[in-house]
């Protein structure tokens, strides 16, 4: 039977925060018909998977344990779409948690949109520190198509189709799959282009959902673990890019948006690579200048790139830090 929200919450080494997780997904009985958990369990070493077969034992109508061979993050979320039920489908890492639950599942009960967006927020592990990120520019409640009117790119709005801060219907990425490449971090990516492509309306819900953990030890954004796997930052940005080439849509406000979010996704790994001592980080953005001006039409609109060659490296390098300098040397070199 098909439900109206199936989440996908893949487990890996997250013992220690998996229960406040789930917990966040449990509602009063006469709404648990509504929707799936599907906990996927990618080989985790620790006791994570056990814990999460408590909520299974408990509302077994609801939570569905499901054990699969080690292949990365990327390979959960393939699988979780292939086989969900649900009209909608909920991305939630395990180390994270939502809010508002039972109120979404209202929400979707009464709206037909490709795209669900929410407010979110952003938490340091172990600190009071915390920052929510609303959606801006658009009125929450009202259905807009993409191909109509599309929402600003500019600050926060790049995030908005991100799983962080949209839930999405499951026909708008499934025809896609397998999506995600396996065996590699920062398969997330492909959800800042993929529900572009594949959605056609979206829709605001008005509150916070989402609440995303920073901070903890070995995670993929940390500095550290991010310089280590620049190579595959490389490759799925790549995977996006390519995606986008495959898929073209027709021009108008939706082409424009796709536009500005393939050029931020290039521009963010400039800065990414910009971390990196000189002599590892110039071959590595040579390499993905020379890639982004072959596969990206509108490059020359990201000043990372047209500005790259025109300086000497040294002197490039310190320029990029800052936007306003970039402005400033731009209409020098132009």
């Amino acid at each position: 039977m098909e439900k109206l929200l199936s989440v996908i919450v893949p487990v890996y080494k997250v013992e220690k925060y998996i229960s406040e997780c789930l917990e966040s997904l449990s509602v009063p009985e006469s709404s648990r018909h509504l929707y799936e958990v599907l906990v996927i369990n990618d080989s985790t070493p620790d006791s994570s998977a056990e814990i999460a077969r408590t909520f299974q034992d408990k509302y077994p109508s609801v939570f569905k344990v499901i054990d699969k061979e080690n292949g990365g993050h990327g390979s959960v979320w393939n699988l979780g779409l292939s086989i969900c039920s649900g009209k909608y489908v909920l991305f939630l890492d395990s180390d994270d948690y939502v809010i508002n639950f039972e109120k979404l599942l209202s929400f979707l009960d009464n709206t037909d949109a490709d795209l669900v967006m929410t407010d979110k927020v952003v938490f340091i592990d172990g600190t009071d520190k915390s920052k929510k990120t609303s959606i801006s520019g658009i009125a929450p409640g009202k259905v807009f198509s993409l191909d109509e009117k599309a929402w600003p790119c500019r600050g926060n709005g790049f995030y908005n189709a991100h799983f962080h801060s949209c839930v999405y219907k499951a026909e708008v990425l499934r025809p896609f799959g397998p999506l995600f490449i396996e065996k590699s971090y920062y398969d997330d990516i492909m959800l800042f282009v993929a529900p572009l492509v594949g959605g056609t309306t979206y829709v605001y819900t008005g509150f916070t959902l989402y609440h995303y953990r920073l901070g903890r030890a070995g995670q993929t954004m940390d500095n550290s673990v991010v310089r280590k796997n620049m190579a595959m930052q490389v490759m799925q940005r790549k995977h996006a890019l390519g995606f986008v080439e495959e898929h073209p849509v027709a021009s108008g406000p939706r082409k424009v948006l796709l536009d500005q979010v393939v050029r931020r996704l290039c521009k963010i790994f400039c800065d990414f690579i910009y971390k990196l001592p000189p002599e590892e980080g110039r071959p590595m953005l040579e390499e993905w200048i020379s890639f982004v001006k072959e596969h990206v039409g509108s490059w020359g609109k990201i000043p990372e790139i047209s500005l790259y060659g025109k300086l000497p490296y040294p002197i490039y390098r310190l320029a990029i830090k800052s936007k306003n300098a970039i402005v400033r040397l731009l209409r020098l070199v132009s």
